[in-house]
């Protein structure tokens, strides 16, 4: 079976036992979107893989990019309401900054204060 993406316009092929996902928001393919989907998408929430399908699908990668990300949440967002639920964004685990980013924080905050610090 062949599936297109909306995002980035590519098709692809998906070769793998399972039932292939027919539902928009079915993260887990068991023929409904519900909590159990909203659970799997927050497990899965910014996974890569380098190709997209079925594995990356029940990670919660909707939109068949490669990665689980914000537009999926959106995408889940929209299945849920659907319905008549919601998608707490709340329950996404926040970005932890990269060290580097923390360094350069830190250095910046040093600077500020001896700059401060000398004019008074």
């Amino acid at each position: 079976m062949y599936v297109i993406s909306k995002v980035n316009d590519t098709i692809y092929r998906f070769e793998s036992p399972l039932v292939l996902p027919s539902i928009l928001g079915d993260v887990n393919i068991d023929g409904d979107v519900d909590e159990d989907d909203v659970t799997d998408f927050v497990a899965g929430w910014l996974t890569e893989f380098p190709v997209a399908g079925v594995e990356s699908w029940m990670h919660g990668d909707l939109d068949l990019d490669g990665i689980t990300d914000l537009p999926d949440a959106f995408l889940l967002h929209e299945a849920l309401a659907a319905q008549g639920s919601a998608f707490d964004f709340g329950l996404l685990p926040a970005s932890v900054p990269e060290p580097n980013t923390a360094s350069l924080i830190a250095a910046a905050a040093s600077v500020l204060v001896l700059v401060g610090y000398r004019r008074t």
